[in-house]
């Protein structure tokens, strides 16, 4: 591409191709190159290349992803042993506040590069001073208590914000703005949830383009993306919680995801470019088997309370199963 060319573009800034043709975005922010829509810029023979930097699309059988799944490091947390502090200082192990005082143990990072470029949402509410750095397909709570991605908020949409006594409340999204930063993160905590910049955030991100965040069957909006990201991690904070530094020293890619995120991601998105005929019969096992990992959690973390429940219904089966029959011998 010939920089002293660079066409203006309508929004946004044009990026170079790999055939060596400048794309301008389109209103959804993709670039056309090739006859391929990619949702990241990429850079063509003539610009210079940084490897090590650029966040690639996923190819068929490929080991990248699509775009950043994070928060860029400029973002703040707080945490119970380091008090506040930017999102690239946060490691696996730090306790961070999740919201109404509550802290939650990182046990992983799903993506964690301090040189990824990437491009970030910037949504700023009337509450905090500092504009919150989303991924677009990262999930934020709305006022309803309901994970959705990013690029679906909208001026005026409620978020939930804590306030300097910890009580959660609503605030107005006053300005949307993009931004690009070099850094991508987005940690994991075991409650699934994360407090950011003062705004309660999902750890996940929506694989679909559903502003609901729900996961759509046919169109069909079924179960929460974020339930469903949340239980199929379930194994991995199972493997942490084994030992004390079961995932101290975690392992990425390339592109700085983590392994125990990149192969689901692509098993996933894989699944999700099928016949629709395909997803709706694969969806059933997909979610049940969602059901089995939360349930499988929960007897784990909660035994106790876990077998009341357990002996509580069988008991009530028994003593129905035992009434129906009373009742067929006594006529």
């Amino acid at each position: 591409c010939n920089e002293g060319s660079i066409p203006r573009c309508p929004s946004g800034e044009a990026s170079c191709c790999p055939e060596g043709e400048w794309s301008c975005p389109d209103d959804g922010g993709y670039y056309m190159c090739e006859g391929d829509r990619l949702d990241i810029p990429v850079e063509g023979p003539f610009c210079k290349k940084e490897e090590s930097n650029i966040l690639k699309p996923v190819e068929e059988g490929g080991d990248s992803v699509f775009g950043a799944i994070c928060f860029s490091g400029k973002n703040a947390v707080l945490t119970q042993n380091k008090g506040q502090i930017q999102m690239k200082d946060l490691k696996i192990g730090d306790l961070v506040h999740v919201g109404e005082g509550k802290y939650s143990r990182v046990y992983s990072f799903g993506h964690h590069s301090h040189d990824s470029k990437a491009e970030y949402l910037q949504l700023k509410v009337d509450k905090r001073k500092e504009s919150l750095e989303i991924s677009k397909d990262h999930m934020v709570f709305m006022a309803t208590n309901k994970a959705v991605p990013a690029f679906s908020v909208s001026i005026g949409n409620q978020l939930i914000f804590s306030d300097e006594n910890n009580k959660m409340i609503s605030v107005n999204v006053t300005n949307i703005t993009k931004v690009n930063r070099v850094g991508a993160y987005a940690p994991f905590t075991e409650s699934g949830t994360i407090m950011v910049n003062g705004l309660l955030v999902s750890n996940y991100v929506s694989l679909q383009e559903e502003p609901s965040g729900s996961f759509a069957v046919a169109g069909i909006r079924t179960v929460p993306m974020h339930w469903l990201a949340h239980s199929f991690q379930a194994p991995h904070r199972f493997f942490c919680r084994s030992s004390v530094n079961a995932c101290s020293k975690e392992t990425y890619t390339n592109e700085g995801i983590s392994y125990w995120v990149s192969i689901p991601l692509i098993i996933s998105r894989w699944f999700l470019r099928q016949h629709v005929t395909v997803v709706i019969i694969l969806s059933i096992p997909v979610v049940c088997l969602a059901f089995a990992l939360n349930i499988a959690e929960l007897s784990f973390l909660f035994p106790v309370t876990f077998a009341m429940v357990y002996s509580i219904i069988t008991l009530l089966s028994y003593l129905s199963k035992n009434r129906a029959w009373s009742i067929k011998h006594s006529k």
